[in-house]
């Protein structure tokens, strides 16, 4: 089985992704993680880390190295590298990179290997994961916030040199490109359940999306 969570960037996928695996017993996947190692992949490969390289070229980066999935994390070559993919610097071009189609025909035929080829089960965030990835999901669903309640969540995680208002801003924007991009753009899905996050706790959102699954169970049996 496949619960599918959507959202915006710091609408607290992961970290519900994540206790929501825990307290259900299901694989927890993150679509972004993929993305930032793959940034971290352009930005080694530039002498100039804020330089953006091109599709064609970041393709045959990707070739060059081993991504794989281990448990509940990507690797890097073997490695670990997530401390190096959760910062500001990777904030600024995920986005940019995400929005190269090659790029996401990758990113998707890689998470529906991991579940092809498992038994498990598996709660899988990210941007278009109700819509493109796995639409034929069991229970969808939508996370939300405003932006400034994720601007203050991303500069309590933080220890960059970003103001608050200046993530704001970066939000909206990372916002503006996910909503416009010409695949896998960010939007609700049919049959979604959709959950504004911004003045609620982890486990009160825990316990709402598990009610709403465990009903959703009853009425379908």
């Amino acid at each position: 089985m496949i619960i599918a969570i959507d959202g915006p960037s710091a609408s607290g996928k992961s970290s519900i992704a994540r206790e929501l695996g825990a307290k259900l017993g299901y694989k927890f996947i993150s679509s972004g993680y993929l993305y930032r190692i793959i940034t971290l992949i352009a930005q080694r490969s530039s002498m100039n880390s804020c330089d953006f390289i091109s599709e064609s070229r970041l393709l045959n980066l990707i070739l060059e190295n081993d991504i794989s999935f281990n448990n509940s994390s990507f690797l890097l070559n073997g490695e670990n590298v997530e401390n190096q993919i959760l910062n500001d610097k990777i904030d600024f071009q995920v986005s940019f990179y995400s929005s190269y189609v090659g790029i996401r025909n990758i990113v998707n035929k890689k998470l529906r290997e991991v579940v092809k080829f498992s038994d498990d089960n598996y709660i899988i965030e990210g941007r278009d994961i109700t819509t493109i990835v796995f639409p034929e999901s069991e229970f969808k669903i939508y996370l939300d916030a405003s932006v400034k309640v994720r601007a203050l969540r991303r500069y309590k995680q933080r220890n960059g040199n970003e103001t608050l208002e200046e993530l704001e801003r970066t939000l909206e924007i990372r916002d503006d490109v996910d909503k416009r991009k010409q695949y896998g753009k960010l939007k609700l899905s049919k049959g979604v359940f959709y959950l504004d996050t911004s003045y609620k706790g982890l486990d009160d959102v825990c316990n709402i999306i598990i009610e709403k699954f465990n009903l959703k169970k009853v009425r379908e049996r």
